[in-house]
């Protein structure tokens, strides 16, 4: 994804597979940042930075993954994660 393309408080799908919500807007002065702030839910839930390189794609209604997020807690989101990763890797995606 482009930095332009990213939008305060809404959530993405890594690279790695978890899903991360952004928490500072990645404008900075004239251009965008290169690495942004944000809450990453995945083995385990913590904050940090994240290069805009490595984020995939918005999660959206209607996105297999988002519809779920709803659904379940955060426990159960780990599992899905996990799960989902898993499913790359068997399936020998290059996302991860």
């Amino acid at each position: 994804m482009q930095a332009s393309e990213l939008v305060k408080g809404e959530w993405y799908r890594l690279d790695n597979g978890f899903r991360a919500k952004l928490l500072e807007s990645p404008k900075q002065g004239r251009g965008y940042k290169s690495v942004v702030l944000m809450d990453v839910r995945g083995f385990f839930d913590e904050m940090g930075s994240v290069y805009v390189s490595d984020i995939s794609h918005e999660l959206i209604k209607g996105d297999k993954y988002s519809e779920e997020e709803e659904r379940h807690t955060r426990d159960e989101w780990n599992e899905l994660d996990y799960k989902w990763i898993m499913d790359e890797f068997a399936s020998g995606s290059n996302m991860i």
